[in-house]
């Protein structure tokens, strides 16, 4: 009778270990997730940072002087190639979550966006700078910002996709939502 006691207790404590390890382990799993959700997601806060950020260069070199105008176009051009490269990491770290509901590639549709406002700029900075007028500027300007509002609706459909994978990371993609959100 002592050994069937002993014998229960010892299955006892090994299905009570082994569901404490199974347990453990789904948490460690859920965690490794989280953890890689979180690092697509820092990819993707640097890109949309970078397209945003283009604007400051953007905007010196379309109020340079002729004087200045080289070096600054080399400073776009310099932010420019970081962005692309922010934009290609994201390409390759979100390939099927980039998907609109109507079916459109939302980083299409920026990289189009940001393609036009480059184009408009880049009519501004080549314009001789007595030439320049505040409505070519404008437009350029109000184009760059569109692209950042693109690049906006990227980072909340790329935060709604990882919310639903880990839904733990909810407060963190808000947080860096709308701090993005605040910096524009």
């Amino acid at each position: 009778m002592q050994w069937l006691g002993i014998a229960a207790a010892a299955i006892g404590c090994i299905l009570l270990g082994g569901a404490s390890i199974l347990g453990n382990f789904a948490d460690h799993q859920r965690h490794r997730q989280g953890i890689a959700e979180l690092e697509r997601f820092v990819v993707l806060l640097d890109a949309v940072n970078a397209v945003s950020a283009e604007r400051g260069p953007s905007n010196s070199a379309m109020g340079a002087s002729d004087a200045e105008a080289s070096e600054l176009r080399a400073a776009l051009e310099t932010k420019r190639a970081q962005t692309n490269l922010a934009l290609d990491a994201v390409a390759l770290r979100f390939d099927g979550d980039l998907e609109r509901n109507d079916g459109v590639n939302a980083l299409t549709v920026l990289r189009e966006s940001l393609a036009a406002g480059r184009a408009k700029v880049d009519i501004a900075i080549m314009t001789p700078s007595e030439n320049r007028q505040a409505l070519i500027i404008g437009e350029a300007i109000m184009a760059m910002f569109a692209a950042a509002d693109r690049a906006g609706e990227l980072r909340d459909l790329i935060g709604g996709h990882i919310i639903e994978e880990t839904p733990q990371l909810a407060g963190e993609v808000f947080l860096a939502n709308s701090a993005s959100a605040v910096r524009d």
